[in-house]
């Protein structure tokens, strides 16, 4: 322990220390930004310390508690030094603005990726319906959804160019829906929106194949005679003697229009029945499948009893073939009546 009071003159570099102290306290605390305050109390703070006694540093080093300063039991007033502390106090405030603004901009960072990462996302929406859609069958009713992913929903959809194939329409929502009334290849383009800003968009080619359906003969009201059906078309006035124009039309559907149809015998199973078949004198068949004329003889006129049914019919009754347009036709063949009486009536 030392004993020998010291002079500044006898240990500078005691002095020296504890300036060098301060001046790494001033740097901290500028660099912290305390401001205008701290540096101005800087030579007030090291005018304080040449205050101190030699005396005071010797006593403070040589640990006596009873002693730290000359001639007083309170150490003295540094003033510029209290300074010191209100001002890293004051720019404690200073701190966390700084650490706000820090954060702030940390902020502004995590938003600038964050409207990057949007921007990726928006590049990845796309249509991911596949071109080749599920075939359609003409006059058969139709649906197909074309789905996008990515991007921002909700998605909007659109035709952009080619043709749907009659019958066929396209939703919004990106439906497709209908029933087609021809047959072939159809090419469309689908334009796909999302609801981001900006919009993000894609577009594909989509194929969309119609098929032909069965050809078959077709009518509103038919009778079940157990080994055919029989077609009943528009009742026929016959008056003796006085012609009134007939007409109507057979009707088909499926198979390759246009329809060619021409009058056929009678099938064996119901000539057994039926022995006076074919369309009267006074009436013809055109290959359009419409029947037209005016029958004036009534002794024409045909009743029949349907074998084991109650089915009493009086009329007209033949057949008729039907072939499409393929270049290996499809045919079919049906049995008719032209009710001279109402079917199914009083």
């Amino acid at each position: 322990m030392l004993n020998t009071p010291l002079s500044p003159t006898a240990h500078p570099q005691i002095v020296g220390l504890a300036r060098v102290g301060l001046w790494l306290l001033f740097g901290v605390l500028v660099a912290s930004g305390c401001g205008a305050d701290v540096r101005a109390g800087e030579d007030d703070a090291t005018a304080g310390l040449d205050a101190l006694g030699a005396d005071g540093l010797a006593d403070g080093l040589s640990g006596d508690s009873g002693a730290g300063f000359d001639d007083a039991s309170q150490p003295p007033d540094l003033g510029p030094v209290d300074e010191v502390a209100d001002a890293m106090g004051e720019d404690s405030t200073s701190a966390d603005a700084g650490d706000a603004a820090v954060g702030a901009d940390a902020a502004g960072g995590d938003a600038l990726v964050a409207d990057a990462g949007e921007t990726a996302q928006a590049s990845d929406f796309a249509i991911v319906t596949a071109s080749a859609l599920k075939k359609a069958i003409e006059g058969k009713a139709y649906t197909a959804q074309i789905e996008a992913k990515g991007g921002t929903p909700p998605y909007f959809f659109g035709q952009k160019g080619g043709a749907l194939p009659k019958g066929i329409s396209l939703g919004a929502d990106g439906t497709l829906s209908g029933t087609p009334t021809e047959s072939g290849s159809f090419s469309f383009d689908i334009k796909a929106l999302d609801d981001a800003t900006p919009t993000a968009t894609d577009q594909r080619t989509f194929t969309l194949d119609i098929g032909l359906a069965p050809l078959e003969i077709i009518g509103s009201q038919q009778i079940n005679l157990l080994v055919t059906k029989l077609i009943v078309l528009p009742l026929i006035i016959v008056v003796d003697k006085v012609p009134v124009p007939y007409n109507a039309q057979l009707e088909a559907q499926g198979g390759k229009k246009p329809y060619q149809w021409v009058e056929t015998p009678l099938p064996g199973a119901v000539k057994s029945f039926i022995p006076n078949a074919g369309l009267p004198k006074g009436l013809t068949l055109g290959k359009d499948g419409k029947i037209t004329g005016a029958v004036s003889d009534v002794s024409l006129v045909v009743k029949v009893q349907v074998p084991l049914t109650q089915i009493s019919l009086e009329g007209f009754f033949f057949a008729a073939e039907v072939s499409d347009s393929q270049a290996t036709p499809q045919k079919k063949t049906a049995m008719f009546i032209l009710p001279t009486v109402p079917v199914g009536g009083p």
